[in-house]
């Protein structure tokens, strides 16, 4: 493995096929993120709702990559921020997994359980 030229403040790590595939870490990955978590941030991105951000880092650290949960960046985070800036009041009924209805509820966001007829 190479050091890099140039370390950044931080590094955004995509998960599935870029740290790992399926059950196991990717060549040289657990090296690569202990050498830069030693010396910059690390958070990782994922844009599947069917876990929740605890849930990736558990398998993170059950692959030799200790991580925590606030270290997990997920596209429901990113919807909550928006709802919360652009929506705060919105009342949403989701189609979707049981994760992503978590996150959401416990993000804050209403949820109805049947759709509102369009007008």
């Amino acid at each position: 493995m190479r050091a890099p030229q140039r370390l950044f403040e931080g590094y955004l790590f995509d998960l599935d096929g870029t740290v790992y595939l399926g059950d196991e870490l990717l060549p040289e990955a657990k090296d690569t993120l202990d050498e830069l978590k030693a010396r910059s941030n690390v958070v990782y991105l994922t844009n599947k709702p069917l876990e929740t951000p605890a849930d990736y880092a558990a398998k993170l650290t059950r692959l030799g990559v200790e991580t925590s949960p606030e270290e997990v960046i997920s596209s429901t985070d990113a919807l909550l921020l928006y709802l919360g800036r652009h929506a705060p009041e919105a009342r949403l009924f989701v189609v979707g997994e049981r994760p992503l209805v978590q996150l959401l509820e416990l993000g804050g966001t209403m949820l109805s359980r049947r759709p509102k007829a369009w007008k």
